[in-house]
């Protein structure tokens, strides 16, 4: 594949591959089919996610999930509004806007809460099929649903690259 046409075609099927890579990832959580997940990343990955949790390889952050999600009623993750950036044939840059809603425990220890964040993913192909290599989770809004107090914004966002998530395409 050497001719422009030919690398066009080969981004547009990388870029529905790397869609459908987030989308798996957003089923395999919500779903709790952990396997599953871990086979999206690459091994060594990296995670940086809300409240400074920073963990290497995908191991932990499974284990992670296990812990916070295990016991939680309903968990719905969605991914919109991908902008990609492919730096090279076998490496891509993604930013995903994330809703989620999270329904745990029961009875008077019930907290639900609607979400509202942003991904930022870097992407690898390894072996001819795309993983996911970092992941960092910015948190913009926690939502609590029924009884719970207010929002809860994160200035995290607000401050990151002068408030320009483009910044990390580049």
């Amino acid at each position: 594949m050497t001719d422009p046409e030919s690398v066009v075609l080969r981004q547009l099927m990388d870029r529905e591959l790397v869609k459908e890579l987030r989308a798996q990832y957003c089923r395999f959580l919500d779903l709790q089919q952990w396997d599953e997940l871990r086979g999206i990343f690459t091994e060594d990955a990296e995670f940086d996610l809300a409240g400074g949790t920073h963990l290497v390889g995908v191991q932990s952050y499974v284990e992670l999930m296990i812990e916070h999600f295990s016991g939680a009623g309903q968990v719905i993750h969605h991914c919109v509004m991908p902008e990609l950036k492919f730096v090279s044939e076998d490496r891509c840059l993604g930013i995903w806007a994330l809703f989620s809603y999270v329904d745990r425990g029961c009875g008077s220890s019930r907290r639900v809460s609607r979400n509202y964040s942003y991904y930022m993913e870097e992407y690898v192909r390894r072996n001819g099929s795309w993983k996911i290599a970092s992941l960092k989770l910015l948190r913009v809004r926690a939502d609590p649903v029924g009884d719970a107090a207010s929002a809860e914004t994160s200035s995290e966002l607000l401050h990151m690259m002068g408030n320009d998530l483009s910044g990390f395409l580049r």
